[in-house]
């Protein structure tokens, strides 16, 4: 009987934790979208976790890249609208491995893709 109680009591506890998990926002003015991802990647790289991932990898050099967010602030494609020298290719695609792996703290509509640009400096 108690071990009936028991379970019965985990099973409406654990029922209950996603409820208390934290909801990501939606957004979706594309302006607006575009500023909050900028200003997550400038902190980020600035002090965050990829900053030292990052470091890890050894990523230096500039790179200005046109990102593409849709879902559950998934990045969907990564692009270089410039040409870049040759001896930073290598470079360039370790940071792009680095944000395919990223999720941002908020959700686009469905069906819903917003792309924008962001500069990136690494010394």
């Amino acid at each position: 009987m108690k071990l009936l109680r028991f379970i019965i009591l985990t099973v409406l506890i654990l029922g209950k934790l996603p409820a208390f998990s934290q909801k990501l926002e939606v957004l979706s003015d594309e302006k607006l979208i575009a500023e909050r991802a900028n200003h997550f990647l400038n902190s980020e790289f600035a002090n965050g976790e990829l900053a030292k991932k990052a470091k890890d990898l050894a990523i230096t050099g500039e790179f200005i890249l046109d990102i593409t967010l849709y879902g559950k602030g998934q990045v969907l494609t990564i692009f270089s609208p410039f040409e870049i020298p040759e001896e930073q290719i290598k470079q360039q695609n370790k940071l792009k491995d680095l944000l395919m792996k990223c999720e941002f703290p908020f959700k686009l509509p469905k069906d819903k893709r917003v792309k924008f640009q962001h500069k990136f400096s690494f010394n």
